[in-house]
């Protein structure tokens, strides 16, 4: 490929391209994030969010993790998901799955307790991401112009009918129109409990991420999914660097 093609296709996509994130997150400065040794990554289903359109989003953030934290911090931690909890609470009191549901049934708060107990005595904090939003609409944007360097050619011919080419540098205005395009919306919840506190609902740090991306050319087909991917691949990173590096800080709110 032609490097000045190349250049001027990357810009292009770069202009058109049209990102929007605003993250903010919240800790807590009494809890010591290095101290963490082990670890359930959880999920929340939206009452309202479709089955097939939750599997997707479960199988993102579940690949995403394993790949973002639990690869990278199973040499230090103990991380699991909390499928593989429920499957050790089920072994360790000698329950079957059916079992479990129906004493559920007449005694919730029993397996409540089961769950929770459990959870205290083996783990120290708990991820619980919840899907906000996860959708596909369209927004109205406003045209915009930019102006990329180009090279003019012109041509000279000489009595003795030869011909000269004449290379100039120069500037060329290029008009992307406005117009309404589709928009990928997702937004994403993170809520890290420390599970050994007794107080209930003992958030440690809270983080909100909420990002938009416009489909302005024909070359980009960005879908709730691929944003996805880079909400919970940032999280894992900042994650398992707090998790290794630092003690928290209160109130801190920053891009993510």
């Amino acid at each position: 490929m032609n490097k000045s093609f190349l250049i001027f296709f990357l810009f292009f996509t770069f202009l058109s391209s049209q990102v929007f994130a605003e993250k903010q997150d919240w800790y807590d400065s009494r809890f010591d994030f290095t101290k963490v040794k082990s670890i359930i990554i959880n999920l929340d289903k939206p009452e309202n969010c479709p089955e097939i359109v939750f599997k997707e989003i479960e199988d993102i953030f579940f690949n995403g993790t394993k790949e973002g934290i639990f690869d990278k911090l199973n040499h230090k931690c103990k991380v699991a998901s909390i499928f593989k909890v429920k499957e050790d609470i089920l072994k360790v009191n000698r329950l079957s799955l059916e079992q479990i549901r129906e004493i559920e049934k007449t005694n919730p708060k029993k397996v409540q307790d089961l769950f929770t107990g459990y959870v205290r005595d083996n783990y120290d904090i708990m991820i619980l991401a919840r899907p906000i939003i996860y959708d596909v609409g369209t927004q109205y944007y406003e045209g915009y112009t930019y102006t990329m360097p180009s090279i003019n050619q012109s041509y000279i011919t000489f009595p003795n009918g030869q011909m000269a080419t004449i290379t100039s540098n120069g500037q060329t205005i290029h008009t992307i129109p406005g117009g309404n395009f589709p928009t990928v919306y997702v937004c994403f919840r993170f809520d890290i409990f420390d599970v050994k506190d007794t107080s209930q609902d003992k958030v440690v740090w809270a983080r909100v991420d909420d990002r938009a991306r416009v489909n302005r050319s024909a070359l980009e087909n960005s879908k709730p999914k691929d944003v996805l991917k880079r909400i919970v691949s940032s999280f894992s990173n900042d994650f398992v660097k707090t998790i290794n590096t630092k003690k928290a800080t209160a109130n801190k709110h920053h891009g993510f």
